[in-house]
């Protein structure tokens, strides 16, 4: 999932859930919000599983999808583009 991917996810879900008026402070809103993640970025995310809101999953989701760009830049600079 790339940043501007994960943005598209964010505001599309965020879209929905106002239109079915569910609580984004609800557990239930974020399985939904947590099931539509890249398996990658939800690994990381649900490892940092605790009593946390929405916000801060939807936060910490697109910080997590930052650093898995960085890392494959990095990567993509250190091995080559054949690599």
């Amino acid at each position: 999932m790339k940043y501007l991917d994960i943005d598209r996810y964010i505001a599309k879900f965020k879209e929905l859930a106002h239109i079915a008026k569910c609580n984004t402070g609800s557990m239930e809103t974020i399985q939904l919000f947590l099931n539509g993640l890249d398996r990658k970025i939800l690994a990381k995310v649900i490892g940092v599983l605790v009593s946390i809101s929405y916000l801060q999953f939807k936060n910490w989701a697109v910080q997590v999808t930052k650093a898995q760009q960085v890392i494959k830049g990095i990567l993509r600079e250190t091995r080559g583009p054949n690599n």
